[in-house]
């Protein structure tokens, strides 16, 4: 079987489990053992909105046939994660995304130029929106950004940055990626 035949029974046991398709902006990388096949679903760009609690990915094993979700909240939520929808960006949250990244690089990108460009250097991103700012992580396997950008005035403030080693949790458990 191909990757996107694999991708899509993952998609169908989310949908069995869950009783709810995963977005198809939610991209697929498939990955497999000896012993296993492994789908992860995630964005590279993760907008958290105030007061939300969504799912922003979730990995699937296919001979287990085991479902782990990604919920982001935040703030405390009280009700079980398993029955948060997944985050569907809308063109608000788009714009928003544009504002905060836009200001902290100085560039005049559009949403989509900036999910090709964290998908291929292999970065993720999430902003959290808080009352007065927003807080932004950059991650990738060997760095990690954390800022802040005052909504009102967009500036950019609170910069840590860190060298890393993390391996991604298919590259640990000896997992290939299938392409095709």
């Amino acid at each position: 079987m191909g990757r996107d035949s694999l991708a899509n029974i993952a998609r169908q046991l989310i949908k069995n489990d869950l009783g709810e398709t995963i977005p198809k902006s939610y991209g697929a990388k498939v990955y497999g053992n000896d012993n296993e096949i492994y789908i992860a679903f995630d964005l590279p760009i993760r907008y958290v909105p105030l007061d939300s609690a969504y799912h922003y990915g979730c990995t699937v094993t296919l001979v287990n046939k085991s479902i782990n979700l990604s919920p982001l909240t935040p703030v405390s939520q009280n009700s079980n994660s398993k029955d948060f929808p997944f985050h569907n960006i809308s063109k608000e949250e788009k714009r928003k995304v544009e504002y905060v990244l836009n200001s902290k690089t100085g560039k005049t990108w559009s949403f989509e130029n900036y999910r090709t460009y964290f998908q291929n250097i292999g970065a993720q991103v999430t902003l959290y929106e808080h009352a007065s700012f927003f807080e932004v992580i950059e991650e990738t396997t060997h760095e990690r950004t954390r800022y802040e950008v005052t909504k009102k005035t967009g500036v950019v403030s609170a910069l840590r940055h860190r060298h890393i080693a993390n391996l991604p949790p298919w590259q640990e458990r000896g997992y290939y990626e299938i392409k095709k």
